[in-house]
């Protein structure tokens, strides 16, 4: 959800910046933390342009090229307003509030890459997503505790206080939520995946022909959950020429896990995670069908 990221990034900047920073500053650095999440406008270029896919969001301003530039074009934009005369106080736009926008959307990436399923931070060099993956993204946890704290702010409780207790917190939860995670890989094998209840995880394993999904309890150890088959009606072979397709790279970006299987339109590409709704997030692009070469002779 990116309003939930947008203000959990920006209270967390705010909470942790001192009192005696300039306004101009302060809100060059929430600004830069909240800006990343621009991306939510650009959905409908990916709708309508699956090569575009990278611009979703969670795609091109979550990388350190894509954060540069965005922070680029806020700096700008407040150029103009101050020459526009929106900030009658403002003296000028030092070079310097370059680096605190920049420096904003860091904390914003470095927030996001604690969470499943994490973001490309190398794109365009790679689209491959990095997370540390200890607790699923958006986290409703901080989200919550950060309503909480900004309504005890807007009470009038001391806000170099407040500061500090959710200092506290942030970092004790962090903490807390990457040892239960270490906890958990030291006793699975596979690629472990968050959910909202802090004790309980999914684990998937890669057994050649079959995707095998698990759940793991801190209390109850490991349980059996399904089997996915990677390839139904087809080999590995058949989709050497559709995988440079933008539709299928698209549908890859956002896909924990790809089944394959030919049908009569041609080769369904699914991630039955978010398919059965096992997980929930992203909501967008579960499945594709895409002619093969068998249809497009037969065509």
């Amino acid at each position: 959800n990116p309003d939930v990221d947008s203000l959990t990034h920006a209270f967390v900047v705010s909470l942790s910046l001192p009192a005696s920073i300039p306004s101009l500053y302060l809100f060059a650095m929430v600004l830069g933390a909240i800006i990343p999440d621009i991306d939510i406008l650009f959905k409908p270029l990916s709708d309508n342009y699956p090569s575009l896919f990278i611009l979703t969001h969670g795609g091109f301003t979550h990388s350190f090229a894509g954060a540069a530039v965005v922070a680029g074009l806020a700096w700008l934009g407040i150029i103009f307003g101050v020459s526009a005369g929106a900030c009658p106080y403002c003296s000028g736009v030092p070079p310097i509030l370059l680096l605190i926008i920049f420096a904003g959307t860091c904390t914003h990436l470095v927030l996001d890459s604690l969470a499943f399923p994490g973001i490309p931070l190398l794109y365009p060099i790679s689209p491959k997503k990095f997370t540390i993956g200890i607790f699923p993204g958006p986290s409703i946890v901080i989200f919550a505790a950060s309503i909480i704290f900004a309504v005890i702010m807007a009470g009038g409780a001391g806000s170099g206080t407040v500061a500090l207790v959710y200092s506290a917190f942030f970092i004790t939860f962090i903490l807390f939520s990457a040892g239960i995670r270490s906890f958990v890989r030291i006793r699975t094998n596979g690629i472990i995946i968050p959910t909202f209840h802090p004790f309980r995880w999914l684990v998937v394993r890669d057994e050649n022909a079959f995707y095998i999904l698990e759940g793991y309890d801190l209390v109850r150890g490991t349980t059996f959950k399904g089997k996915y088959v990677k390839f139904t009606g087809l080999d590995p072979c058949d989709l050497l020429g559709i995988e440079g397709r933008p539709e299928v790279r698209r549908h890859r970006f956002y896909s924990y896990i790809v089944t394959a299987e030919r049908t009569n339109e041609g080769i369904l590409l699914r991630d039955p995670l978010r398919k059965e709704r096992i997980l929930f997030y992203p909501p967008f692009y579960i499945e594709v069908t895409v002619p093969d070469k068998v249809h497009e002779k037969t065509g």
